[in-house]
């Protein structure tokens, strides 16, 4: 009789403890299955509040937040030009949560400038939204006003200052100074707006430019010496680039989301589907277009990192002939 108790006894230990096990896997899966995003998301800004950067990415969180159902919070994180906000995210565990929006520079060319604690391949891209129009500026008071008499003063005083926001404007700064024979004194800001001001007070002679000069050269109160990329600037067609000056140099980036390479696809296509969904949102087009002057410009994961990279072997071949 005691065997037969204790027999019935040790079968409701089993049936409780597979129980027990079928609720623990089925919390798991529900767990697992959690709708994303279920919980604020943070969106870092590797540059100073007051820049184009910020000005767009102000708006980009607002939709993206409508399009996702949950609040997105900007962070800014300045330094390095954007790279103090990369080697943040390479290091987060926020996977989908935590976004960075920021041109595409700290990622294909400051591993190849400095020892950096992350590499192209540490991030997942989840997509391009607008082209970078950057510059070299200078404020409408200025002794000169075109590249021509830029050159005359440099030339002159032997010495010229430069506001720079990134290591590769630097780079491009200091290779046009040794083929002219003037000295660039390098003054290091962390964003638009700090470049801004010290180009307007006249504390530098020129800066670097990656957007926020528009509203300045629409008022009347900067010039543009010389556009950087491939191409002339879309909306100031009459400045000529590098190329174009004799210099065989050139500056292109895209502003782009990005975001841990740890982070699930199943979030990664969420945040895809809210980012196509912004770059045709109005609001978005028009500062982007009509703010801060640039053109709109969408890719997607696959055709953005086969341009990250094609732009990571361009930038090696140039710290190449200059070794």
């Amino acid at each position: 009789m005691r065997r037969s108790n204790n027999n019935e006894v040790s079968a409701v230990k089993i049936l409780k403890l597979v129980c027990l096990i079928q609720l623990l896997l089925c919390s798991t899966a529900l767990i697992a299955e959690e709708p994303f995003p279920a919980r604020p998301l943070t969106l870092l800004i590797g540059f100073e509040q007051g820049g184009s950067m910020s000005t767009q990415g102000s708006v980009l969180a607002n939709i993206l937040s409508e399009q996702l159902g949950q609040p997105v919070r900007i962070q800014y994180r300045p330094g390095i030009g954007g790279g103090a906000a990369a080697a943040m995210l390479a290091t987060s565990h926020e996977q989908g949560y935590m976004l960075l929006f920021t041109p595409s520079m700290p990622f294909t060319n400051y591993p190849l400038e400095m020892s950096t604690s992350y590499n192209l391949n540490d991030f997942a891209y989840i997509g391009a939204v607008s082209e970078d129009q950057q510059a070299l500026v200078t404020r409408q008071s200025s002794p000169f006003s075109n590249w021509d008499e830029f050159l005359e003063y440099a030339h002159q005083r032997g010495e010229i200052s430069f506001a720079s926001q990134t290591l590769t404007d630097r780079r491009i700064i200091n290779r046009i100074a040794k083929e002219e024979g003037f000295i660039a004194r390098i003054i290091p800001v962390t964003g638009g707006n700090a470049m801004t001001t010290l180009v307007m007070a006249g504390d530098v002679d020129i800066g670097f430019s990656g957007g926020s000069h528009s509203k300045f050269v629409d008022a009347g109160n900067m010039q543009l010496l010389a556009g950087l990329g491939n191409h002339r600037l879309k909306h100031y067609a009459t400045v000529p680039t590098l190329k174009e000056l004799g210099y065989d140099l050139q500056m292109s980036s895209v502003r782009m989301l990005v975001v841990p390479v740890t982070t699930p696809l199943s979030q990664q296509q969420t945040l895809t589907s809210a980012l196509y969904n912004a770059t045709s949102d109005l609001r978005f087009i028009n500062v982007t277009e009509e703010i801060i002057h640039q053109p709109v410009r969408y890719m997607s994961t696959e055709p953005l990192t086969q341009f990250l990279q094609q732009q990571q072997d361009d930038y090696f071949s140039l710290i190449a002939q200059e070794s």
